[in-house]
């Protein structure tokens, strides 16, 4: 179950005492990791709490790509909408990480933005276009 004030829902797979990546309250988020800066200049947090209890435990591989996650944030090589919430962005950054693609998921529904996700992916992002890049 999260421990914060805003979500009340079960997640098995984190375990207790997680905390929602969601949550706007900066108390229930702790210590920041890492900041930098997104391609408009505002300013994008990751968490502590959201590194290693959501995206360590889920994608342990992610353990040595920490600056390629704030990189694929600052200069991203794709960046697109969150299919599921509009104030969210998805930062892509090309041969980064473990992977082809590395993915940050940014939310922006708080000040400072947050990264709430990151992870590895093979697959190029859906609106990629590869004559683009090339």
């Amino acid at each position: 179950m999260f421990d914060c004030a805003c979500h009340t829902r079960v997640a098995a797979s984190y375990g207790r005492g997680m905390v929602c990546s969601d949550c706007p309250s900066d108390s229930n988020n702790g210590d920041i990791t890492a900041e930098t800066a997104d391609r408009s200049g505002s300013r994008v947090v990751l968490y502590r709490r959201v590194w290693e209890e959501k995206v360590l435990v889920a994608h342990p591989e992610m353990g040595a790509h920490l600056g390629a996650v704030m990189r694929s944030v600052s200069a991203p090589d794709h960046v697109e909408p969150d299919p599921v919430a509009s104030s969210r962005t998805r930062c892509y950054a090309r041969k980064a990480g473990p992977s082809k693609w590395l993915l940050a998921v940014v939310s922006y529904e708080q000040d400072p933005a947050r990264i709430i996700s990151a992870f590895a992916n093979r697959k190029d992002p859906p609106k990629w276009n590869r004559r683009a890049s090339k």
